[in-house]
């Protein structure tokens, strides 16, 4: 019976002593240690990883990825050696939760031998050797900067020296010789085409937006307007700012036509326009525009009851503008709010879902028969992708959640409206990629950002590309979800994509240079580009002065037999991510 309690007594005992070193958290814990492998650009390597403890190897697996299970606090020597011998080591210090390590190898993985892609942090050694670059080869160099603040206009310089023969070898990237050679790159010249381009106004009326929004007149709700029908032959007054000046006057028009989802409005000093003309535009939009842009992007408008978006045509009395070329039409989200609201702010709303294309297009005194009729479809179907996503960001809520997370979206918008040309058919390849290939107006490509917008032609080529670009990689969702989500439309995109941005736009630069070679998918488009982006050739020392956020330089490099030593230095790449591709052939 005494041995029985003993017992009973004792292991009471144990487990009351396990109960308090549990609460004390005193307990020995164990915890996992995964170890994954990778190229000097992110893609897995297989090697053989050995686990050390006090200089004594404890475990070894091979893998990508291997997993050390139920390791005890301390710290531990992780090993990892190629096939070649070639080795990486770190330390990993295990205290109250399971640790990744990452071991980077400075060779390429073999699937990685076409084009060689990698991200420098901003405190790294941004610096590399291409070996023994023969006299019949050449590469071609993209730079980029990796910042994605939609918000950010600050510039800065960044160098690149290129250095021959070097004996510095203070870097552990080497891209070595090809065993096969690459297709070779033929470089298509952009060509500059001195022709009258079609702008849009809509960057700037969004920032008058902007401050709407941030003002006292911000509100939750989209607001609804007296019901208005138009007949034809009804006469309205519309609100016009000049552009130039300024100034507002109140525009005559009347109605010339009236559809079943459009009312076409005509400027009463616009007398070229015939009633065959007028009839064209409302066979345009009901049979093409309106089902092709609201399948895509929303059907969700209509403030004024109707049903009907109002196109209103007027001489807009703009000059053309070398890198803004000619203001083609505008959407203005004042007409969301009251003409009572707006005048607050010496702004007038003409209270309805509106559009505004400017007559000066086809007007045989200002440009002759330059622009065709297609010119004033391409931008309806672009102000009418506006108008939606105004609407659809006011439904949702995101107009007034982007202003609290200080996201601007301006670079995706007009990327959406851009593409809205392309697929009702009327611009099969946006001129404005050119502008931006070519360099035009002493404009070069890294002084072109993605995401920060600037409203010059070049912004709307480089827009249009990315967009035809993220259709082509991850299909027609991606721009669904755009507009489904509140929320930043690069998170949307990543979401979407299940990939990381920069990875997006890394790829997005590189197809934008190497789509004619089909060396991969991810770096080929199916848009029928016929021209490549401008490069410069580097051979020693280049400053790039005005480098941009989401922007890239392309570079030629010739061979000599020499191994070529590049570094990487200056503002942007001190403060951000700085992507590099390099293609040898």
């Amino acid at each position: 019976m005494y041995s029985y309690r003993k017992k009973i007594y004792l292991i009471t005992l144990i487990l009351l002593t396990l109960l308090f070193l549990v609460a004390c958290d005193l307990l020995p814990k164990s915890h996992d240690l995964t170890v994954k492998v990778t190229d000097i650009t992110g893609e897995m390597l297989s090697a053989r990883v050995s686990l050390l403890k006090n200089g004594k190897t404890i475990a070894s697996k091979t893998g990508s990825t291997v997993v050390f299970k139920d390791l005890e606090k301390g710290t531990y020597q992780v090993v990892g050696t190629l096939p070649s011998g070639e080795e990486e080591s770190k330390l990993a210090t295990i205290i109250d939760s399971d640790v990744v390590v990452k071991l980077q190898f400075s060779r390429l993985a073999p699937k990685s031998n076409k084009v060689h892609k990698f991200i420098f942090e901003e405190s790294d050694n941004k610096s590399f050797v291409i070996e023994k670059l023969g006299n019949d080869e050449k590469v071609i160099m993209g730079v980029a900067t990796l910042n994605f603040d939609t918000t950010d206009d600050e510039y800065g310089y960044v160098d690149i020296s290129l250095e021959r023969n070097s004996s510095d070898q203070s870097t552990n990237i080497i891209i070595k010789p090809l065993v096969e050679k690459n297709p070779a790159y033929i470089y298509r010249e952009p060509v500059v085409r001195e022709v009258p381009h079609i702008l849009s106004m809509d960057h700037l009326l969004r920032k008058q937006e902007n401050m709407l929004l941030r003002s006292s007149i911000q509100k939750d709700t989209i607001p609804e307007f007296k019901a208005e029908e138009y007949e034809v032959g009804d006469q309205k007054y519309f609100y016009y700012q000049h552009f130039a000046t300024g100034a507002w006057e109140q525009i005559p028009t009347t109605v010339r036509a009236v559809g079943n989802h459009c009312i076409i409005f005509v400027d009463d000093t616009a007398d070229f326009y015939t009633e065959d003309l007028i009839k064209v535009y409302v066979d345009e939009f009901e049979k093409n525009i309106f089902p092709v842009v609201t399948n895509l992007y929303s059907s969700r408008f209509d403030l004024d009851g109707n049903n009907k978006l109002g196109i209103v045509l007027i001489d807009m009395k703009a000059e053309p503008s070398g890198s803004q070329g000619i203001v083609g039409g505008y959407f203005w989200g004042i007409d969301f709010y009251s003409l009572e609201e707006t005048e607050q702010y010496d702004l007038y709303s003409n209270e309805g879902d509106f559009i505004y294309i400017n007559t000066q297009l086809l007007d045989p005194k200002y440009f002759g028969d330059y622009f065709t009729i297609d010119a004033h479809h391409s931008t309806i179907a672009h102000e009418f992708q506006h108008l939606l996503y105004f609407y659809r960001s006011w439904e949702n809520n995101w107009l007034n959640y982007r202003l609290l997370l200080d996201v601007e979206d301006i670079w995706i918008n007009e990327a959406m409206s851009t593409y809205a040309e392309n697929i009702t058919g009327y611009t099969e390849v946006d001129d404005r990629i050119y502008v931006y290939f070519a360099e035009e107006y002493g404009i070069p490509t890294s002084w072109v950002s993605l995401l920060y917008w600037d409203g010059i032609l070049h912004n709307y080529g480089f827009a249009n590309l990315f967009t035809n670009y993220i259709v082509e990689q991850f299909g027609e969702g991606v721009i669904k979800n755009i507009y489904a989500k509140a929320m930043d439309p690069v998170k949307a995109i990543e979401e979407y994509a299940g990939m990381n941005f920069r990875d997006i736009f890394m790829n997005f630069i590189i197809a934008n240079k190497l789509y004619s070679l089909e060396v991969a998918p991810e770096y080929t488009y199916q848009y029928g580009l016929e021209e490549d982006p401008v490069h410069d050739v580097l051979d020693g020392y280049s400053i790039v002065p005005f480098m941009n956020s989401s922007a890239v330089k392309y570079y030629e490099i010739t061979g000599d037999g020499s191994d070529i030593k590049i570094s990487i230095s200056g503002g942007p790449a001190e403060e951000f991510p700085i992507g590099v591709f390099i293609y040898r052939y």
